[in-house]
């Protein structure tokens, strides 16, 4: 927006936005301070250039309502020497920047690039916080959402690889976001989830599906299944809030063990949650064992159902939550040690619907556990030490260019993938995949320190990812920056 009594001095600076300022564009223009604060009510305007003299409202003015008002707009004042107190009081109200008349367009050039850092690192925070805010089911304002997106349309897509997000023992969880210069923008839980947010230009017509599996192909650093659930058609920036909501929704009934799964919610239905006769006999069973405080064949009941939900499909989250209100009802026959077990029951339980690939490891998982519970007593043994537990760190820190995961990293030391995630939650009070990813973390600032030339390519791909640039995500949300910008502050400390 331009404020400026002077339709010549508007037309001047217009001029020379429009031929020299391709990221901005006049949207709305003003001849007055109260006009300006009246069109700023109902407009989008990242950046007001204004006049110190003007009548009615005079820019010193413009600028202490705007900064009381707390609107999101970044102030540039224009002045004359003769006016220049008056631009540095304007300065303490929020102004950013100021332009001495008369007007260089190369000064207006180098303030306006200077707010266009400012402005992306801006809108790259806000979106982070809108699809954050969209994913805890906080409402988020169409006018805030097509503000930060724009008065575009969109393709959305979530991706969740293997099992369910961790929601509980949420120890060290990092979220997974894009780099700011992305034009895709993605979000994730975690390092095994993205939310795809593409500009539908970008699209080519009904290539959608084709270029999301082939991002998903580029940015899965992790062995086993997918679950990818879509919104086929492109959505307006005022109704994203309602979609990916949708999505996150649908994404938790659609995740089946072992199946990699395209789940269009324009087209295809909802998963059906009936249980069939085989699965109600079987519960009522189970039930039956329960009154009868006969714990044994209550688990062999419960296991049995297991087997039956994993043969009808039936969705992760839909099976985990009756396997924890089961398994809760088993450990409750007998009370003793039951508050000891409960939370790492719960916390064990999380981990193996997380990271199981197939039914075999979910059932491993699931029976080690419920052999604990009841009359059975845990267990302690040589290997529950923290001298073990540094000795699998050790292990991983020398492989981290390997595939590694908790079941290929218990076959290597002769344990159970819940077993070691129960060892790595007592020891390190954290989990086994989280201390990887910050163990690859530190390794990469290790390599970066002592070689400032080395790429980003093969800096990752020593680090076990097939892609450099979801390496540089989580970089980034382990560091803060991007790995170009710690080589930098490296290369900065060093020379001082």
């Amino acid at each position: 927006m331009l404020v400026d009594d002077e339709p010549a001095a508007i037309q001047f600076l217009s001029t020379i936005i429009d031929k020299k300022c391709p990221d901005f564009v006049v949207a709305h223009t003003a001849a007055d301070g109260q006009e300006a604060i009246e069109m700023l009510q109902n407009s989008i305007v990242d950046v007001i250039l204004f006049d110190i003299n003007m009548p009615i409202l005079n820019g010193l003015e413009l600028s202490e309502k705007i900064h009381h008002a707390q609107l999101p707009v970044q102030m540039v004042a224009v002045s004359g020497y003769s006016e220049f107190e008056y631009a540095r009081q304007a300065l303490k109200n929020g102004v950013l920047d100021y332009l001495l008349k008369p007007i260089v367009p190369n000064e207006v050039v180098k303030v306006l690039d200077c707010l266009k850092d400012k402005l992306d690192q801006l809108y790259y925070q806000e979106r982070i916080q809108i699809v954050r805010k969209l994913y805890h089911d906080i409402t988020v304002p169409d006018s805030v959402v097509a503000r930060y997106f724009g008065e575009q349309t969109f393709y959305v897509a979530l991706v969740r690889y293997n099992g369910l997000p961790v929601r509980f023992s949420t120890m060290n969880s990092k979220e997974i976001f894009s780099e700011i210069y992305e034009t895709i923008f993605s979000f994730g839980r975690d390092d095994r989830e993205n939310l795809y947010i593409f500009p539908a230009g970008l699209v080519i017509e009904n290539q959608f599906r084709n270029m999301l599996q082939l991002r998903v192909e580029r940015d899965t650093t992790i062995e086993g299944y997918h679950t990818i659930v879509y919104h086929s058609k492109p959505v307006e920036s005022k109704n994203m809030n309602d979609t990916i909501k949708q999505l996150y929704r649908i994404l938790n009934n659609q995740i089946v063990l072992g199946e990699n799964r395209t789940v269009d919610i324009c087209r295809d239905k909802d998963v059906d949650f009936e249980l069939d006769e085989t699965e109600k006999n079987l519960f009522a069973e189970y039930q039956y064992c329960l009154t009868k405080r006969d714990s044994r064949k209550a688990k062999e009941r419960m296991l049995k159902l297991l087997e039956v939900w994993n043969q009808n499909k039936r969705s992760l989250l839909w099976i985990e939550r009756r396997i924890r209100s089961m398994s809760l009802s088993i450990d409750q026959l007998n009370e003793k040690n039951f508050d000891n077990r409960y939370i790492e029951n719960e916390n064990a339980l999380e981990e193996i619907f997380a990271n199981s690939q197939d039914f075999k490891q979910l059932k491993s998982g699931i029976d080690e556990i419920i052999h604990q519970l009841s009359d059975e007593e845990w267990q302690e043994d040589v290997m529950d030490t923290p001298e073990f537990v540094e000795k699998v760190c050790d292990y991983m820190k020398k492989n981290l260019d390997q595939p590694l995961s908790m079941l290929s990293i218990g076959k290597e030391f002769g344990i159970s993938q819940t077993y070691l995630g129960k060892l790595f939650r007592k020891h390190k009070q954290v989990t086994l995949n989280n201390f990887l990813t910050a163990a690859r973390m530190e390794k990469a600032k290790e390599l970066m320190a002592q070689n400032e030339e080395i790429m980003i390519k093969d800096l990752a791909e020593r680090l076990g990812y097939k892609d450099q640039f979801y390496f540089s995500r989580v970089f980034r949300s382990y560091t803060g920056v991007c790995p170009s910008d710690y080589v930098a502050n490296v290369s900065t400390s060093e020379r001082k």
